[in-house]
């Protein structure tokens, strides 16, 4: 007998989510994370509380907001 099945397997879902890419986060320390900010053109460390993540971005459930412009690697600043 040849069966074949297309198979999804989906390992959490959230909706309305708030999403940056996982490349702006900072890990402080195990589960504890942190973004970089831009506040009057100046970076600020911003302490974020993150839910779902997969390789490509991770839902902020706190600390920024809609709208927030965050960095995701190295800036210069004058």
């Amino acid at each position: 007998i040849g069966l074949n099945a297309t198979v999804e397997v989906i390992g959490g879902r959230a909706t309305n989510a708030l999403l940056v890419p996982v490349e702006a986060l900072r890990e402080i320390s195990p589960g504890e994370y942190a973004l970089f900010v831009m506040e009057n053109d100046e970076p600020k460390l911003t302490f974020v509380e993150v839910g779902l993540m997969d390789f490509t971005f991770a839902e902020i459930k706190s600390g920024v907001q809609a709208g927030d412009v965050v960095t995701t690697g190295v800036i210069e600043t004058q």
